[in-house]
């Protein structure tokens, strides 16, 4: 029963989520900051989707998807950042320097796909990461 409940609770925020994006996205003028909004919201939904799919069988067969949404969160940051960077100037033009701020995912990344996600990485990353 509990459990049919989270699940519930979960799948009307990814209705709610798709719904937000999908007003976003369908703006007749769309500006730099919506499509910042739209990718922060796109984030949210798929690590709400991992833990959806983490309450059944998923989890048991796919970890890596699950593994993969506990990092997620480090795009949160770099997302509200560049949508209010973008809301506040009108004609924002990203820098190369923006793209710092995904480092710390980035390197997540790699490691995710180069390592063994199931493992715990080395000492160094959990440093940075943690």
């Amino acid at each position: 029963m509990y459990l049919d409940v989270l699940i519930f609770i979960l799948l009307f925020g990814i209705f709610q989520g798709l719904l937000i994006f999908t007003v976003l996205l369908t703006n007749k003028k769309v500006r730099a900051f919506h499509f910042f909004l739209s990718a922060y919201i796109a984030v949210l939904l798929l690590q709400l989707f991992f833990k959806v799919l983490s309450k059944g069988w998923l989890v048991e067969t796919i970890q890596e998807g699950y593994f993969l949404s506990y990092y997620l969160p480090l795009l949160y940051g770099p997302l509200v950042f560049l949508f209010a960077k973008s809301y506040l100037h009108n004609n924002y033009k990203g820098k190369l320097a923006v793209a710092l701020h995904f480092i710390p995912f980035a390197v997540y990344l790699v490691f995710f796909l180069l390592a063994n996600p199931l493992k715990r990485p080395p000492a160094f990353l959990i440093f940075i990461l943690g």
